[in-house]
């Protein structure tokens, strides 16, 4: 056993400083850090789970998670090029806890859709309102249609993922509107990239009203940037 946990440590080492070396692009950097994360991650979970030889367990775990992590953010980067393709769109690629949506109005029942709740990496897809609604309005643009065929042929070259729609509007006008408003944006996002060949499975919609605001309300720069559609793309792992 002794034997195996070298080479078990040795091996994590080796891809640790492969990934630290290597970082010459943006897309061998994310990759580097979804390992190391990912060896985090993993050596903290064997450890948990081996009760019986924690040493053992978080030297298996971390070599799990280092391949893990590194295979998700090489799996990111490949779509970010292929995103970074479409003009008008914004591409991030972070690690994220989604934020949680505003309390519903009282009289909104609906229940919410599950949301993950930890730390993952994630593409963010920035989408401004302009290109796809007209101001205060949730009828869609042939110009955001346009757009949002263009995201679904991506995500169907990549269906092992999550796709979580986020609206936002400015902070102009009554908050209950607002969020009515940004939660129709959100499902009309969601409907139209449904209806182009992603599977209804993987989408999630959620309008955000006016909050977590990019720019400042108080110009209407600021607003314009506002108002705008977030789609965070989460690998499964």
């Amino acid at each position: 056993m002794r034997i195996f946990s070298r080479i078990v440590c040795w091996g994590l080492a080796a891809v640790m400083v492969t990934g630290f070396c290597g970082c010459e692009t943006v897309g061998e950097h994310r990759t580097a850090t979804g390992a190391i994360a990912g060896a985090a991650l993993g050596g903290g979970a064997g450890a948990l789970i081996d009760k019986d030889n924690r040493y053992r367990g978080a030297l298996i775990g971390a070599a799990a998670g280092t391949l893990l992590g590194a295979g998700v953010g090489h799996v990111l980067q490949k779509q970010k090029q292929a995103f970074d393709r479409i003009e008008g769109l914004e591409t991030q690629q972070q690690t994220v806890i989604l934020q949680q949506p505003p309390p519903l109005p009282a009289e909104d029942g609906q229940p919410r859709p599950p949301r993950p709740s930890e730390p993952q990496q994630a593409l963010m897809l920035r989408i401004p309102s302009d290109i796809l609604f007209e101001k205060g309005s949730s009828a869609l643009s042939a110009a955001g249609a346009q757009k949002l065929r263009e995201i679904a042929q991506v995500l169907k070259e990549y269906p092992d993922s999550d796709v979580y729609i986020r609206g936002y509007t400015s902070s102009e006008g009554e908050d209950k509107a607002n969020f009515e408003l940004s939660q129709r944006r959100a499902e009309i996002v969601k409907n139209e990239l449904s209806a182009n060949g992603v599977a209804l499975a993987r989408l999630y919609a959620q309008g955000m009203g006016s909050s977590n605001p990019i720019a400042a309300n108080d110009t209407e720069s600021g607003r314009t940037q506002n108002r705008r559609v977030e789609v965070h793309v989460i690998p499964r792992a």
